[in-house]
């Protein structure tokens, strides 16, 4: 068996007492769900510490021969060779709490895999927003303004009866008007704005924000979205 990660004691009295059907901090529960791969691997030093009547994991632990190896050396054969913890954020330890690290929603797809399911997802994500920021340096670069990117996102993600606040990033000194022009032809309830807010000015990634709530951040041009021939990825996240 593959074990996914360490956990500190406190994770992992709080993991073995949740599956032992006891009273755990709800809080601090969904956060380390947050970041639930399984199995998370649980020593024999702390099954007996915390006097878990957990069968399944003493099982998986028995089963693993690992449970004679030392800390650093399960560390190494873990799928991801971290440590969950609550209070420290030093290599291999990641602090739930705060650490960099983070589990997100991911959509990824390979080149000639259609992407029709995520353009359904965006579709639903825009329908009721009040206001969508999009950063892409390259959505104006088209010689035919019905092919370039930032149309294709408006003609199959936002719907006609859309009234939203479709903020952009001004790609440097390019005159973008006859774009411009066109999009409101196109979704005529879209009030388009060029963005005051600068998190993204030196970004490389490619950014979808809604409702400043919920970012998309894409790890290839808009375009890519509805052409196959290269690969993308989106990374989901919630903006607190």
């Amino acid at each position: 068996m593959a074990f996914s990660y360490l956990l500190s004691d406190e994770l992992a009295e709080l993991y073995l007492n949740y599956k032992d059907g006891k009273n755990v901090n709800q809080a601090l529960l969904e956060l380390f769900f947050s970041f639930y791969e399984p199995v998370p691997f649980i020593s024999l030093d702390q099954l007996n510490k915390y006097g878990s009547d957990n069968v399944e994991a003493r099982q998986a632990l028995m089963a693993s021969c690992y449970s004679a190896k030392s800390e650093e050396q399960v560390l190494e054969e873990t799928k991801y060779r971290i440590k969950l913890t609550t209070d420290c954020n030093r290599y291999p330890c990641v602090d739930i709490n705060k650490g960099k690290l983070k589990k997100e929603i991911v959509a990824s797809y390979k080149a000639g895999e259609v992407r029709d399911e995520t353009i359904k997802h965006l579709n639903n994500l825009c329908k009721n927003a009040q206001s969508i920021a999009i950063y892409d340096k390259y959505m104006f670069k088209s010689n035919d303004i019905q092919k370039s990117s930032i149309a294709l996102f408006f003609k199959n993600i936002l719907d006609d009866q859309n009234a939203i606040n479709i903020f952009y990033i001004k790609p440097g000194k390019e005159n973008i008007q006859k774009h411009l022009t066109y999009l409101k032809k196109i979704r005529q309830n879209c009030t388009l704005k060029n963005s005051p807010d600068n998190r993204y000015k030196n970004a490389h990634d490619r950014y979808i924000l809604i409702d400043k709530r919920l970012e998309i951040i894409l790890s290839s041009g808009l375009e890519y979205l509805f052409d196959i021939s290269k690969e993308i990825s989106l990374i989901y996240r919630e903006i607190i």
